[in-house]
């Protein structure tokens, strides 16, 4: 059964932090703060889970460490995000700087002098 604690916990926060990430969008949340906490809520929350789905008679989870790893892993996994995509939340094609555009043609006079191949043509008529 523990051999499936990691993919159970994953499923349980998915769905959350879709929720997370999708009102940091709406809000341009920018914050590593928000992901951080965002994060700690959530492993929280699968802290809370565990522990109250646990069978009477069998070894429980409630204590110091588990605590702990379930917080550390929830900041770790809010900050991760942040890094990753969390900077740029909420970001539009207009906040992104304009891409680079090329330099005008520079515009040719009329009193330039004539090409070689210019002065070839007319020294041939």
């Amino acid at each position: 059964m523990r051999d499936y604690a990691a993919t159970h916990s994953a499923i349980f926060a998915f769905p959350f932090a879709l929720i997370g990430i999708a009102v940091a969008e709406w809000l341009s949340v920018r914050s590593w703060i928000y992901y951080v906490v965002v994060g700690i809520l959530i492993a929280l929350g699968g802290f809370g889970a565990v522990s109250y789905f646990e069978v009477e008679g069998q070894p429980t989870i409630i204590n110091d460490y588990a605590m702990r790893t379930f917080l550390a892993v929830g900041f770790v996994g809010g900050l991760a995000y942040w890094l990753v995509a969390g900077r740029r939340a909420g970001g539009r094609r207009g906040d992104r700087p304009a891409p680079a555009q090329r330099a005008p043609e520079p515009e040719i006079s009329e009193t330039e002098e004539p090409t070689t191949s210019e002065k070839l043509a007319e020294a041939a008529n």
